[in-house]
């Protein structure tokens, strides 16, 4: 008398250690570790594989969470450190004095485009040959530079280089 159908599929998918070994691409003893964490079998030394095919994807899946959980943490852990490197940074960059305060920043900025702008309304609207216009305009120049120098002494502490003065700009 023949035997049902599904008891055919089933012994058909149930093999013994070294096949299923083989056709996992394992070796014995790797097989055996995964038989002791947890493997599925049917019997002593005997494995239905369609069983063990979807447990060996379960816990694949479960690692690649685990794996992406640990990635997360580290990506995490180093934002973490950066921060704190920065910080730390900073409040040594403070205690040597190399941070200025945001107001006395704001005021050397202001300080600095109004020469600027002294200095392009102090250029009289038209130019002309007149060495005494020539003149005024290079007194102004001057004037203006001088007013930009002290703003930039007052935010940075240094006066900035600058080239000769004597050669005076003319038009």
């Amino acid at each position: 008398m023949p035997r049902p159908k599904s008891d055919l599929t089933a012994e058909r998918w149930t093999v013994n250690t070294a096949e299923c070994a083989h056709v996992l691409g394992l070796a014995p003893t790797s097989l055996a570790k995964l038989v002791a964490s947890g493997m599925p079998k049917v019997a002593n030394g005997r494995f239905y594989l369609p069983i063990v095919v979807e447990w060996m994807l379960d816990r694949a899946k479960r690692r690649a969470e685990a794996t992406e959980e640990r990635a997360e943490a580290i990506t995490a852990r180093m934002e973490l450190t950066e921060a704190q490197t920065l910080k730390t940074q900073l409040e040594a960059a403070e205690k040597m004095g190399l941070l200025v305060e945001r107001e006395i920043a704001e005021q050397a900025i202001i300080g600095l485009v109004q020469a600027c702008v002294d200095c392009v309304e102090s250029i009289p609207s038209r130019v002309d040959t007149d060495p005494f216009t020539r003149e005024r305009i290079t007194e102004a120049a001057r004037a203006a530079r001088t007013d930009l120098d002290l703003a930039i002494v007052d935010a940075s502490g240094e006066l900035p280089a600058r080239p000769d003065d004597s050669a005076a700009p003319t038009t």
